[in-house]
Protein backbone atom coordinates (compact mmCIF):
# COMPACT_ATOMS: atom_id res chain seq x y z
CA UNK A 1 0.00 0.00 0.00
CA UNK A 2 1.21 3.51 -0.86
CA UNK A 3 0.12 6.61 1.04
CA UNK A 4 -0.95 8.39 -2.16
CA UNK A 5 -3.29 5.53 -3.09
CA UNK A 6 -5.30 5.76 0.14
CA UNK A 7 -8.74 7.25 -0.58
CA UNK A 8 -11.98 7.83 1.33
CA UNK A 9 -10.60 6.43 4.59
CA UNK A 10 -10.16 7.52 8.18
CA UNK A 11 -6.37 7.69 8.42
CA UNK A 12 -4.36 7.69 11.63
CA UNK A 13 -1.21 9.59 10.68
CA UNK A 14 1.85 9.71 12.93
CA UNK A 15 3.80 12.92 12.36
CA UNK A 16 6.72 14.45 14.23
CA UNK A 17 5.62 17.86 15.47
CA UNK A 18 8.22 17.95 18.24
CA UNK A 19 9.51 21.49 17.70
CA UNK A 20 11.59 23.77 19.95
CA UNK A 21 9.49 26.20 21.98
CA UNK A 22 10.82 29.18 23.93
CA UNK A 23 8.68 31.52 26.03
CA UNK A 24 5.52 30.07 24.54
CA UNK A 25 6.62 30.51 20.92
CA UNK A 26 7.75 28.02 18.28
CA UNK A 27 11.30 29.02 17.36
CA UNK A 28 11.85 26.56 14.50
CA UNK A 29 8.97 25.26 12.36
CA UNK A 30 11.05 23.08 9.98
CA UNK A 31 9.49 19.83 11.21
CA UNK A 32 5.97 21.26 10.97
CA UNK A 33 6.48 22.50 7.42
CA UNK A 34 7.89 19.09 6.51
CA UNK A 35 4.49 17.49 7.29
CA UNK A 36 2.46 19.57 4.84
CA UNK A 37 2.92 17.25 1.86
CA UNK A 38 1.68 14.30 3.92
CA UNK A 39 -1.41 16.13 5.18
CA UNK A 40 -2.21 17.74 1.84
CA UNK A 41 -1.93 14.50 -0.17
CA UNK A 42 -4.16 12.55 2.22
CA UNK A 43 -6.80 15.31 2.31
CA UNK A 44 -6.72 15.68 -1.48
CA UNK A 45 -7.64 12.00 -1.71
CA UNK A 46 -10.75 12.65 0.42
CA UNK A 47 -9.49 11.06 3.59
CA UNK A 48 -10.22 12.13 7.16
CA UNK A 49 -7.14 12.40 9.34
CA UNK A 50 -6.49 11.72 13.01
CA UNK A 51 -3.09 13.35 13.58
CA UNK A 52 -0.88 12.08 16.38
CA UNK A 53 2.51 13.30 17.58
CA UNK A 54 4.58 13.86 20.70
CA UNK A 55 6.16 17.04 22.06
CA UNK A 56 9.12 17.12 24.43
CA UNK A 57 9.82 14.69 27.23
CA UNK A 58 7.66 16.07 30.05
CA UNK A 59 4.19 15.81 28.61
CA UNK A 60 3.84 19.38 27.33
CA UNK A 61 0.55 20.12 25.60
CA UNK A 62 0.49 20.07 21.80
CA UNK A 63 -1.99 22.93 21.85
CA UNK A 64 0.63 25.49 20.78
CA UNK A 65 1.42 23.35 17.70
CA UNK A 66 -2.30 22.92 17.06
CA UNK A 67 -2.75 26.71 17.02
CA UNK A 68 0.11 27.00 14.51
CA UNK A 69 -1.39 24.34 12.21
CA UNK A 70 -4.89 25.73 12.62
CA UNK A 71 -3.83 28.91 10.79
CA UNK A 72 -3.23 26.77 7.71
CA UNK A 73 -5.88 24.08 8.24
CA UNK A 74 -8.94 25.98 9.42
CA UNK A 75 -11.11 22.94 10.16
CA UNK A 76 -8.50 21.22 12.33
CA UNK A 77 -9.97 20.24 15.71
CA UNK A 78 -7.91 19.51 18.83
CA UNK A 79 -8.78 17.01 21.56
CA UNK A 80 -7.11 18.19 24.73
CA UNK A 81 -8.45 15.25 26.75
CA UNK A 82 -6.45 12.05 27.26
CA UNK A 83 -9.54 10.05 28.27
CA UNK A 84 -9.82 7.26 25.70
CA UNK A 85 -13.63 7.07 25.78
CA UNK A 86 -13.91 10.83 25.25
CA UNK A 87 -11.51 10.64 22.32
CA UNK A 88 -13.39 7.76 20.67
CA UNK A 89 -16.69 9.66 21.01
CA UNK A 90 -15.11 12.89 19.72
CA UNK A 91 -13.78 11.19 16.61
CA UNK A 92 -17.06 9.33 16.04
CA UNK A 93 -19.15 12.48 16.42
CA UNK A 94 -17.01 14.62 14.14
CA UNK A 95 -16.50 12.23 11.25
CA UNK A 96 -17.42 8.71 10.31
CA UNK A 97 -17.01 7.74 6.70
CA UNK A 98 -18.05 4.18 7.49
CA UNK A 99 -21.55 5.31 8.50
CA UNK A 100 -21.66 7.90 5.68
CA UNK A 101 -22.64 10.66 8.09
CA UNK A 102 -22.12 14.31 7.30
CA UNK A 103 -18.72 15.19 8.73
CA UNK A 104 -17.81 18.34 10.65
CA UNK A 105 -14.11 18.33 9.78
CA UNK A 106 -11.38 16.62 7.78
CA UNK A 107 -8.79 16.87 10.55
CA UNK A 108 -8.61 15.92 14.21
CA UNK A 109 -5.46 16.19 16.31
CA UNK A 110 -4.85 14.33 19.56
CA UNK A 111 -2.99 15.58 22.60
CA UNK A 112 0.74 14.85 23.03
CA UNK A 113 1.19 11.07 22.88
CA UNK A 114 3.55 11.22 25.85
CA UNK A 115 0.69 12.49 27.99
CA UNK A 116 -0.87 9.03 27.60
CA UNK A 117 0.10 6.05 29.69
CA UNK A 118 1.35 3.36 27.36
CA UNK A 119 3.13 5.32 24.62
CA UNK A 120 6.73 5.22 25.86
CA UNK A 121 6.53 1.69 27.28
CA UNK A 122 5.12 0.39 23.99
CA UNK A 123 1.84 -0.85 25.45
CA UNK A 124 -0.12 -3.17 23.16
CA UNK A 125 -3.36 -1.90 24.72
CA UNK A 126 -2.48 1.70 23.87
CA UNK A 127 -1.50 0.74 20.32
CA UNK A 128 -4.86 -1.03 19.92
CA UNK A 129 -6.68 2.07 21.19
CA UNK A 130 -4.93 4.26 18.60
CA UNK A 131 -5.68 1.73 15.88
CA UNK A 132 -9.37 1.71 16.82
CA UNK A 133 -9.66 5.34 15.70
CA UNK A 134 -9.03 4.71 12.00
CA UNK A 135 -9.11 2.41 8.98
CA UNK A 136 -5.49 2.86 7.90
CA UNK A 137 -2.19 3.90 9.50
CA UNK A 138 0.39 6.16 7.83
CA UNK A 139 3.70 6.49 9.65
CA UNK A 140 5.64 9.60 8.67
CA UNK A 141 7.61 10.62 11.77
CA UNK A 142 11.24 10.14 10.78
CA UNK A 143 12.70 12.02 13.74
CA UNK A 144 11.33 9.50 16.24
CA UNK A 145 11.71 6.36 14.12
CA UNK A 146 14.56 5.12 16.34
CA UNK A 147 12.22 4.85 19.37
CA UNK A 148 10.40 1.61 20.16
CA UNK A 149 7.24 3.40 21.31
CA UNK A 150 3.65 2.25 20.79
CA UNK A 151 2.84 4.74 18.02
CA UNK A 152 6.15 4.02 16.29
CA UNK A 153 6.36 0.22 16.13
CA UNK A 154 3.09 -1.32 17.37
CA UNK A 155 0.06 0.36 15.76
CA UNK A 156 0.98 -1.29 12.46
CA UNK A 157 0.16 -4.70 14.00
CA UNK A 158 -3.52 -3.77 14.07
CA UNK A 159 -4.08 -1.71 10.90
CA UNK A 160 -3.16 -1.77 7.22
CA UNK A 161 -0.14 0.54 7.12
CA UNK A 162 2.54 2.28 5.10
CA UNK A 163 5.14 5.02 5.44
CA UNK A 164 4.57 8.55 4.19
CA UNK A 165 6.42 10.90 1.82
CA UNK A 166 8.70 12.38 4.49
CA UNK A 167 10.13 8.94 5.30
CA UNK A 168 10.83 8.33 1.62
CA UNK A 169 12.39 11.80 1.30
CA UNK A 170 14.61 11.23 4.35
CA UNK A 171 15.89 7.85 3.21
CA UNK A 172 16.77 9.24 -0.21
CA UNK A 173 18.46 12.29 1.31
CA UNK A 174 20.48 10.23 3.80
CA UNK A 175 21.62 7.62 1.27
CA UNK A 176 25.13 9.18 1.04
CA UNK A 177 25.63 8.51 4.77
CA UNK A 178 25.70 4.80 3.91
CA UNK A 179 28.37 5.29 1.23
CA UNK A 180 31.28 5.86 3.59
CA UNK A 181 34.94 6.15 2.60
CA UNK A 182 37.95 8.40 2.39
CA UNK A 183 35.80 11.03 0.67
CA UNK A 184 33.63 11.43 3.82
CA UNK A 185 34.02 13.96 6.64
CA UNK A 186 31.74 13.52 9.64
CA UNK A 187 31.48 16.52 12.00
CA UNK A 188 29.79 15.37 15.21
CA UNK A 189 28.78 17.59 18.11
CA UNK A 190 26.50 17.45 21.12
CA UNK A 191 26.77 16.41 24.75
CA UNK A 192 26.95 12.65 25.32
CA UNK A 193 29.49 10.47 23.56
CA UNK A 194 28.65 7.11 25.18
CA UNK A 195 25.87 6.21 22.74
CA UNK A 196 27.80 7.51 19.71
CA UNK A 197 30.91 5.37 20.08
CA UNK A 198 29.76 2.59 17.69
CA UNK A 199 28.97 5.20 15.03
CA UNK A 200 32.36 6.89 15.42
CA UNK A 201 34.02 3.47 15.20
CA UNK A 202 32.06 2.59 12.07
CA UNK A 203 33.01 5.75 10.21
CA UNK A 204 36.68 5.54 11.18
CA UNK A 205 36.79 1.84 10.24
CA UNK A 206 35.38 2.71 6.80
CA UNK A 207 38.15 5.25 6.21
CA UNK A 208 36.16 8.43 6.91
CA UNK A 209 37.54 11.42 8.79
CA UNK A 210 35.71 12.28 12.01
CA UNK A 211 35.81 15.57 13.90
CA UNK A 212 34.27 15.38 17.38
CA UNK A 213 33.32 18.70 18.99
CA UNK A 214 31.03 20.02 21.69
CA UNK A 215 30.99 18.30 25.08
CA UNK A 216 31.57 14.95 23.34
CA UNK A 217 35.16 16.02 22.75
CA UNK A 218 35.73 16.51 26.49
CA UNK A 219 35.75 12.76 27.14
CA UNK A 220 38.34 12.25 24.43
CA UNK A 221 40.39 15.08 25.93
CA UNK A 222 40.24 13.44 29.36
CA UNK A 223 41.31 10.13 27.84
CA UNK A 224 44.39 11.97 26.53
CA UNK A 225 45.06 13.68 29.89
CA UNK A 226 44.03 17.08 28.51
CA UNK A 227 42.63 19.49 31.10
CA UNK A 228 38.97 20.49 30.66
CA UNK A 229 38.46 22.43 33.91
CA UNK A 230 34.80 22.47 34.96
CA UNK A 231 33.53 21.52 31.51
CA UNK A 232 30.67 19.05 31.18
CA UNK A 233 31.58 15.52 30.14
CA UNK A 234 29.71 12.23 29.76
CA UNK A 235 29.99 10.33 33.03
CA UNK A 236 28.52 7.19 31.47
CA UNK A 237 31.83 6.41 29.80
CA UNK A 238 35.11 5.19 31.27
CA UNK A 239 37.74 7.53 29.85
CA UNK A 240 40.57 5.07 30.56
CA UNK A 241 38.74 2.49 28.44
CA UNK A 242 38.24 5.12 25.75
CA UNK A 243 41.97 5.75 25.61
CA UNK A 244 42.59 2.08 24.79
CA UNK A 245 40.15 1.93 21.87
CA UNK A 246 42.09 1.46 18.59
CA UNK A 247 39.76 3.82 16.74
CA UNK A 248 40.58 6.63 19.15
CA UNK A 249 44.25 6.40 18.20
CA UNK A 250 43.38 6.96 14.55
CA UNK A 251 45.05 9.85 12.74
CA UNK A 252 41.66 10.50 11.12
CA UNK A 253 40.01 11.40 14.43
CA UNK A 254 40.14 15.11 15.25
CA UNK A 255 39.14 17.13 18.32
CA UNK A 256 39.35 20.88 19.03
CA UNK A 257 42.85 22.27 19.35
CA UNK A 258 41.76 25.55 20.89
CA UNK A 259 38.54 26.83 22.42
CA UNK A 260 36.59 29.72 23.91
CA UNK A 261 36.23 29.49 27.69
CA UNK A 262 33.40 30.50 30.00
CA UNK A 263 35.33 33.76 30.60
CA UNK A 264 35.38 34.40 26.84
CA UNK A 265 39.11 33.77 26.64
CA UNK A 266 40.94 31.66 24.08
CA UNK A 267 42.61 28.56 25.49
CA UNK A 268 44.18 25.48 23.95
CA UNK A 269 44.72 21.82 24.74
CA UNK A 270 48.29 22.37 25.94
CA UNK A 271 47.08 24.57 28.80
CA UNK A 272 45.62 23.68 32.18
CA UNK A 273 42.11 24.89 32.97
CA UNK A 274 41.14 25.44 36.59
CA UNK A 275 37.72 26.92 37.30
CA UNK A 276 36.81 27.74 33.70
CA UNK A 277 34.82 25.62 31.24
CA UNK A 278 35.08 25.07 27.50
CA UNK A 279 32.15 26.72 25.71
CA UNK A 280 32.97 26.94 21.98
CA UNK A 281 35.48 26.33 19.20
CA UNK A 282 38.57 28.49 18.98
CA UNK A 283 39.86 30.21 15.79
CA UNK A 284 42.63 27.66 15.09
CA UNK A 285 40.12 24.80 15.35
CA UNK A 286 37.83 26.61 12.93
CA UNK A 287 40.69 26.89 10.43
CA UNK A 288 41.50 23.20 10.92
CA UNK A 289 37.89 22.20 10.15
CA UNK A 290 37.90 24.43 7.06
CA UNK A 291 40.94 22.53 5.75
CA UNK A 292 39.21 19.21 6.46
CA UNK A 293 36.11 20.35 4.56
CA UNK A 294 38.29 21.37 1.62
CA UNK A 295 39.72 17.83 1.40
CA UNK A 296 36.43 15.91 1.38
CA UNK A 297 33.60 15.51 -1.14
CA UNK A 298 30.89 14.49 1.33
CA UNK A 299 30.44 16.38 4.61
CA UNK A 300 27.93 15.30 7.28
CA UNK A 301 27.15 17.57 10.24
CA UNK A 302 25.13 16.60 13.30
CA UNK A 303 25.00 18.42 16.63
CA UNK A 304 26.24 21.78 17.97
CA UNK A 305 29.98 22.30 18.45
CA UNK A 306 29.61 24.69 21.39
CA UNK A 307 27.38 25.34 24.39
CA UNK A 308 24.46 26.26 22.17
CA UNK A 309 22.02 26.58 25.10
CA UNK A 310 23.95 29.57 26.48
CA UNK A 311 24.35 31.26 23.13
CA UNK A 312 27.79 29.92 22.24
CA UNK A 313 26.94 29.08 18.65
CA UNK A 314 29.50 31.20 16.78
CA UNK A 315 31.76 28.24 16.03
CA UNK A 316 28.88 26.11 14.77
CA UNK A 317 27.48 28.93 12.63
CA UNK A 318 30.90 29.73 11.18
CA UNK A 319 31.35 26.09 10.09
CA UNK A 320 27.84 25.98 8.60
CA UNK A 321 28.42 29.25 6.71
CA UNK A 322 31.73 28.02 5.31
CA UNK A 323 30.23 24.69 4.29
CA UNK A 324 27.34 26.50 2.58
CA UNK A 325 29.60 28.96 0.75
CA UNK A 326 29.97 29.01 -3.05
CA UNK A 327 33.42 27.48 -2.67
CA UNK A 328 31.77 24.24 -1.53
CA UNK A 329 28.71 24.22 -3.78
CA UNK A 330 29.74 20.99 -5.54
CA UNK A 331 30.10 18.98 -2.31
CA UNK A 332 27.44 16.71 -0.87
CA UNK A 333 26.44 18.50 2.35
CA UNK A 334 24.11 16.77 4.80
CA UNK A 335 22.98 18.18 8.16
CA UNK A 336 20.72 16.99 10.96
CA UNK A 337 20.03 17.31 14.66
CA UNK A 338 17.51 19.70 16.21
CA UNK A 339 19.98 22.41 17.26
CA UNK A 340 21.91 22.19 14.00
CA UNK A 341 18.74 22.55 11.93
CA UNK A 342 17.63 25.49 14.09
CA UNK A 343 20.93 27.24 13.40
CA UNK A 344 20.69 26.53 9.67
CA UNK A 345 17.18 27.99 9.62
CA UNK A 346 18.27 30.96 11.74
CA UNK A 347 20.98 32.01 9.30
CA UNK A 348 18.86 31.00 6.27
CA UNK A 349 21.23 28.40 4.82
CA UNK A 350 18.71 25.61 4.28
CA UNK A 351 18.76 25.79 0.48
CA UNK A 352 22.55 25.73 0.48
CA UNK A 353 22.69 22.17 1.81
CA UNK A 354 22.19 19.05 -0.26
CA UNK A 355 19.90 17.68 2.44
CA UNK A 356 18.71 18.79 5.88
CA UNK A 357 17.19 15.98 7.94
CA UNK A 358 14.29 16.43 10.36
CA UNK A 359 15.96 13.85 12.60
CA UNK A 360 18.79 14.10 15.11
CA UNK A 361 19.02 10.86 17.04
CA UNK A 362 17.14 9.06 14.26
CA UNK A 363 19.63 10.27 11.68
CA UNK A 364 22.56 9.03 13.79
CA UNK A 365 20.83 5.69 14.42
CA UNK A 366 20.26 5.25 10.68
CA UNK A 367 23.87 6.19 9.94
CA UNK A 368 25.04 3.49 12.34
CA UNK A 369 22.50 0.70 11.72
CA UNK A 370 21.31 1.36 8.17
CA UNK A 371 17.67 0.94 9.28
CA UNK A 372 15.20 2.26 11.86
CA UNK A 373 12.65 0.34 13.98
CA UNK A 374 9.79 2.66 13.02
CA UNK A 375 10.44 2.23 9.31
CA UNK A 376 10.93 -1.54 9.52
CA UNK A 377 7.60 -1.86 11.41
CA UNK A 378 5.58 0.29 9.02
CA UNK A 379 6.84 -0.49 5.54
Amino acid sequence: MKYNNIKNKVVLVRLDLNVPIEKGKIVDDYRIISTYETINTLIKNKNKLVIISHLGEKGESLEIVYRYLNKRYKDLLFIKSTDQKEIINFVKNNFSIKNKKETKTNLIMLENLRCFEGEKNNSAAFAKFLASLADVYVYDAFAVAHRKHASVVSVSRYLPHCVGPLIEFELKGLAPTQRIGGHTLFILGGAKISTKLPLIDKYLDKGATVFVGGAMAHNIMLSQDISIGNSFYDKDINNKTLAKKPAFKSNKLYIPYDYITSKNKIGNTSQKLSTESIYDLGPETFNMIKKLIDKHKTVIVNGPLGLYEKGYDKGSVAILRYLASDKNKTKIKIAGGGDTVTLIEKVKLNKRFTFVSTGGGAMLYYMEKGELPGIVANR
